[in-house]
């Protein structure tokens, strides 16, 4: 609805305190508004006015421009009440009444609760009888008003009015085939937003320009079937008279192309037999005993950033461990003396003699049973036995819940023999042999 520039404003006091000391507002007249500016306080909680309908009419009532919660009603000539707002806090009240009877009429303006002070702009905004500027019927998703099936090169427009009695519109329109359409939000006077949805309500696309600017973009219209168009207020107060018009463009658009399907994590597994029979080598010293003790390492490669599990079975007792170094990528591949693996277990449990890997718990002070790999650097993992038999055979197993995983076995401090290895070690670009990262 459009608002005149041509309306009687009046400036109220405190002592429209009754219904008989009404201040009086004149006659109300089809499409001439009527404004009366107030306040409202503890020292004037309540303010009455007073105007004459000479023909019968609608006319909608707005509170507006508040910083309290203040009501507003309307009464007939006897004090009856016709019609009230009754919105909670500082929301503006904006409801419609039908005025059938030639005659008196009043307005109340009053505090919610003692204490609410406010100052506040009564506004009648009148019609004529048989006119009816207010649509609501479009109000909810559920009842959008249809404008059609769009086809290419053929437009769509549709006119109508935003303001607080009517604060949004939906509309429907069907889609035969996939194109792209320029929907345009125009001839404002005041800041509405446009919104383009799916059939579930779900956002495509929207317009929000600033003020009263035009609306206009693309959206484009890939899968048949049912969408919706959504005008609204930007913020309450608003009201505007607008034009929404809908141009479609050719149909030869290319739909997008559906995403590559990403396979799922496959887990990849390595398994070693290997022995400690007390060779030159495998003379080494570990964290638990600063004695000379047995070892077998292996330089351990896998895919950065990944969890890794390990787990060693002893075959014939003895008291196995693991432990893990990080190295230069420069260095032997050899703990230099004193140095601290990164991490380490002895006691895996569950049949398990030592396990390294996600949600292991530590069992050695200070150092995690828990590792990754980063790709900056070597990593030695070491299988020692501070009790061995004679001869000490384990099984290592070794596994990533995705990528790749490998071992080499390492002798004096260098990879000999052909690393074993799961997964392709190619797709985290590094080496065929997969001995450095």
């Amino acid at each position: 609805m459009s608002i005149l520039n041509q309306f009687q404003v009046i400036f109220t006091d405190n002592s429209n305190d009754s219904i008989n000391a009404a201040t009086p507002i004149g006659n109300l007249f089809p499409e001439i508004p009527i404004t009366a500016l107030g306040t409202i306080n503890n020292f004037d909680p309540v303010d009455y006015y007073r105007f004459t309908v000479n023909t019968p009419l609608t006319s909608e009532i707005a509170l507006q421009n508040l910083t309290g919660d203040l009501d507003v009603a309307v009464l007939d000539n006897n004090g009856n009440l016709i019609a009230r707002g009754d919105n909670l806090g500082v929301s503006n009240e904006a409801f419609q009444t039908t005025l059938s009877i030639p005659g008196e009429y009043f307005i109340n303006v009053f505090q919610t609760a003692p204490g609410i002070a406010s100052d506040y702009e009564l506004a009648l905004f009148p019609s004529s009888a048989n006119i009816n500027t207010i649509d609501n019927s479009n109000d909810n998703p559920n009842t959008p008003t249809f404008l059609g099936t769009i086809a290419p090169e053929v437009p769509i427009s549709q006119l109508a009015t935003i303001n607080d009695f009517d604060p949004v519109d939906y509309y429907r329109v069907t889609i035969t085939q996939p194109l792209t359409a320029g929907i345009a939000l125009q001839n404002l006077t005041d800041n509405l937003d446009v919104a383009v949805l799916d059939s579930n309500g779900n956002l495509i696309a929207r317009g929000d320009n600033l003020g009263a600017s035009n609306e206009a973009f693309q959206v484009a219209f890939s899968t048949p079937g049912e969408y919706l168009i959504n005008v609204f207020q930007t913020a309450p107060g608003i009201a505007s008279d607008y034009e929404l018009a809908l141009f479609p463009a050719s149909a030869d658009i290319i739909p997008p192309t559906p995403p590559v399907p990403v396979p799922p994590p496959q887990p990849v597994n390595i398994s070693i037999e290997g022995i400690i029979d007390g060779t030159a080598d495998e003379v080494v010293r570990n964290l638990e005993d600063t004695a000379f003790v047995t070892a077998e390492d292996y330089l351990l490669n896998a895919t950065p950033n990944t969890p890794i599990t390990i787990g060693l079975n002893a075959r014939n007792g003895g008291d196995p461990r693991l432990e893990v170094y990080q190295l230069p990528q420069d260095s032997l591949l050899q703990p230099r003396q004193g140095q601290i693996p990164i991490a380490a277990n002895d006691n895996g449990g569950g049949g398990i003699d030592a396990r390294i890997g996600p949600g292991v718990a530590s069992d050695i002070l200070g150092i995690s049973s828990e590792l990754t790999l980063s790709p900056e650097f070597n990593y030695l993992l070491r299988v020692t036995y501070n009790e061995r038999p004679f001869v000490a055979g384990f099984s290592l197993n070794a596994s990533v819940d995705n990528g790749f995983v490998s071992l080499t076995r390492v002798f004096l401090g260098n990879p000999v023999g052909e690393p074993i290895i799961g997964g392709d070690p190619s797709i985290n670009g590094l080496s065929n042999e997969a001995n450095f990262f």
